[in-house]
């Protein structure tokens, strides 16, 4: 890696050791049919304290699962920061 590019291992490391996320593989009672694919996971992101709050707000309302697209160039902030709502902001992205 070195021979690459001096900087890519201890970029390498920092995207490691920073990084608050995992992925998991959906059980099979969770999976959606309509994706044709045992290939399902959930990428928990959030502290357990947040996630308690999140389990917790799920019991009393509910949830569904929604899917999110967006720019690859967004990747990171969204696996550091999770979803961040922008509308009405300066980040909201104008088309």
């Amino acid at each position: 890696m070195d021979k690459q590019d001096p900087l890519a291992h201890p970029l390498l490391q920092w995207v490691i050791s920073s990084n608050r996320s995992h992925i998991v593989k959906l059980p099979v009672n969770r999976q959606l049919k309509f994706m044709h694919t045992p290939h399902q996971f959930l990428l928990l992101s959030s502290p357990p304290a947040k996630e308690s709050n999140f389990r917790a707000a799920k019991t009393l309302y509910g949830s569904t699962f929604a899917f999110h697209g967006s720019h690859i160039e967004n990747w990171h902030s969204i696996l550091r920061n999770g979803l961040v709502v922008a509308s009405n902001t300066r980040l909201q992205v104008k088309k």
